[in-house]
């Protein structure tokens, strides 16, 4: 929906097919700030006027898309990581916990993730996705 509101601004209906999906799927209150969004797009659209008078088209739409950037990270991400906090449950973490124990492990062992899996564990139980989030996670930097 960001990408919409960016490529066609001023239209109306843009956000309209999102607005209803959001609704349709029981995100009420993404319904309400995209809703909320549709009715700003013109207030965006002259604040970026306003701010490059006498500026060029580029720097006219870099003005708007700042806004749009703006309104979606106070409005929008606080609502995902809401929904995304609802949808982990216990499983997934204990599984992420497991998966960040053992990338610890490979950091602190020094060998190469294939090695690790064959000397530590039966290489049959470590499915192809669980060693490329084990490798990817053994590059993550410390945690605090």
């Amino acid at each position: 929906s960001r990408c919409l509101v960016k490529r066609r601004t001023g239209k109306s209906g843009t956000l309209k097919p999102w607005i209803e999906l959001a609704a349709a799927c029981g995100f009420k209150d993404l319904a309400l700030e995209l809703r909320q969004l549709s009715k700003s797009v013109a207030r965006f659209q002259e604040a970026a006027v306003q701010e490059t008078e006498g500026g060029s088209t580029l720097e006219l739409q870099v003005a708007f898309s700042s806004r749009v950037d703006d309104w979606f990270r106070e409005n929008i991400a606080p609502l995902l990581i809401i929904e995304q906090r609802k949808a982990t449950n216990h499983l997934g973490i204990r599984y992420i916990r497991t998966l960040c124990d053992l990338a610890a492990e490979i950091k602190q062992s020094k060998e190469k993730l294939k090695e690790w899996c064959e000397r530590s564990h039966d290489h049959s139980e470590l499915t192809r996705s669980h060693r490329r989030a084990l490798y990817s996670a053994s590059f993550l930097p410390e945690t605090t």
